[in-house]
């Protein structure tokens, strides 16, 4: 079952806001950067096409996701990089031990498992 996160949509309107803002030198195309959730967590999908996975920084640190990824080219007269910076906020207790990442074909996948069982907060009785 696909639930809808909250804020999503206004993430990718800030995304967008953000890379128009810097300019294409920053960003080098959409890496279509999805967030879903799964029955035992999230996925997160990204296309990075062009890279290889050793260009590849993966980061979870206080509730976010940082893809940040470098692909540089040296050529008899030039070199040329490209970079990608992307972040995704999840808002759920993520076992950070239990993150699995695979990159294949220019596609990364970062599974992210969350507590069953934590209901998102702690209820405080008020007397």
């Amino acid at each position: 079952m696909k639930q809808t996160i909250p804020f999503d949509e206004m993430d990718r309107l800030f995304e967008s806001m953000r890379r128009s803002m810097l300019g294409g030198s920053w960003m080098a195309g959409d890496t279509n950067l999805r967030l879903e959730a799964t029955d035992d967590g999230y996925l997160v999908h990204a296309d990075l096409p062009g890279f290889e996975s050793d260009e590849l920084d993966v980061r979870f640190d206080d509730g976010v996701l940082t893809i940040d990824a470098v692909h540089e080219v040296e050529d008899d007269d030039r070199s040329r990089s490209r970079r990608i910076h992307e972040s995704v906020r999840v808002g759920a207790d993520v076992h950070i031990e239990e993150i699995e990442a695979e990159y294949h074909n220019g596609v990364l996948e970062v599974r992210l498992p969350v507590d069953e069982d934590h209901d998102g907060g702690h209820r405080i009785d008020v007397n």
